[in-house]
């Protein structure tokens, strides 16, 4: 079975994109990109250095990406003043979007993470109880940024940590419709997990590195994931190493074949 998400947790989660649309300024990112240069890393900055330098040491790489996932790892002053600062909304639109907007929460103990657990712990501190208690642990867990920045969000798990390992833990049920490992095969159970794993790891390596950079690295970490999973499928299916490697699979001979029929003819 899959994640079901309800009509409540469909438009949360909208909202939640974005709020985090807005903030990581992917559109002037965009612009930035393919223009005349590139923006402030709070405003989602397009860095082939940066990228090229994770890449060199990807596992103090991996933690730099992760911590930018949190609003704790990339709130400025500036911006934690903004939040402080924001008063009351107005019009329909401002009152309607306000409890889904980065909530005063996001301006509380940005020092150093409050624990979850044991003395002074959001959960199980001294005075913690009931709603008050629940609240707290939800405004901790999304200034980590695994549930949302909103006054609503914050009870979900759509903080950008919270997506980023969700959704590839809610494919995992589809494992069990596998094609099985053959030598010429494809769409086996290694080739779909190495697709989310390396997808997932280009997600989180990439993190604060600018939607243009994250977006291509995790297409591209995705499809080489799947197509080394795809090679090992192959060789639990009794291929040889260069079977593995350079045999098409059915889909792709067929297209290969339709291909040659269409600028070549068919064969007499």
């Amino acid at each position: 079975m899959g994640l079901t998400l309800t009509p409540q947790m469909m438009e949360a989660f909208a909202s939640e994109l974005e709020t985090m649309d807005k903030e990581a300024g992917v559109f002037d990112s965009l612009a930035k990109f393919f223009g005349r240069g590139s923006a402030t890393a709070a405003k989602g900055t397009e860095s082939m250095t940066s990228l090229m330098g994770r890449l060199r040491h990807p596992v103090e790489g991996l933690a730099a990406g992760w911590k930018t996932m949190a609003p704790r790892g990339w709130q400025t002053a500036e911006r934690t003043a903004e939040i402080a600062a924001r008063g009351k909304p107005t019009g329909i639109w401002g009152r309607f979007s306000e409890p889904f907007r980065a909530g005063k929460h996001l301006t509380e103990h940005m020092g150093a993470p409050r624990p979850l657990v044991g003395e002074g712990s959001a959960l199980t501190g001294s005075g913690a109880q009931g709603v008050g208690r629940l609240r707290a642990t939800a405004e901790e867990l999304s200034r980590r940024g695994w549930t949302g920045k909103g006054n609503i969000t914050k009870y979900l798990p759509v903080g950008e940590k919270g997506m980023v390992m969700g959704f590839p833990l809610a494919t995992i049920p589809s494992y069990t419709k596998s094609e099985r490992p053959t030598p010429t095969g494809e769409g086996g159970t290694l080739q779909r997990a190495m697709s989310d794993i390396a997808g997932t790891g280009a997600m989180v390596l990439t993190g604060g590195l600018g939607a243009v950079t994250g977006i291509g690295s995790t297409i591209l970490g995705s499809h080489l994931g799947g197509k080394a999973g795809r090679v090992l499928d192959r060789l639990r299916g009794g291929a040889t190493v260069s079977q593995a490697i350079r045999a098409p699979s059915p889909t792709e001979a067929a297209a290969q074949l339709a291909n040659i029929q269409k600028y070549y003819g068919t064969p007499a």
